[in-house]
Parts: structure tokens; C-alpha cells; sequence
């Protein structure tokens, strides 16, 4: 783990989406696309597929 995410837990600030109560797909900007816009779960279907 680095020193800055270290001292970041260190002094108990969050450092995941998670630790701050935020869902991917909540914090993610959908904007039109040239085909169609896409639905907060078909953006963590996609994600999950990442992994």
C-alpha cells in the first residue's frame, strides 16, 4: 500500500465508493451516446464483466 492511501486510512478518511456509502452505478454520468443511453444497471453489468 503507498504512503498516501496509508496515511489516508491512517487518519480515517474513506478511500472506496463503498467506504463512502456510494454506488458505481450512482456516481457514474449517464449522458446520450450515439446509440442509446445506458441504465445504471446495465453499467454495473458491464463493470462486473471487467473484473
Amino acid at each position: 500500500m503507498g504512503s498516501l492511501c496509508h496515511f489516508i486510512r491512517e487518519v480515517g478518511l474513506p478511500t472506496t465508493f463503498t467506504e463512502m456509502d456510494i454506488s458505481l452505478a450512482e456516481s457514474t454520468i449517464i449522458t446520450p451516446g450515439c446509440c442509446r443511453q445506458l441504465t445504471p444497471n446495465e453499467i454495473v453489468e458491464i463493470l462486473k464483466e471487467c473484473k
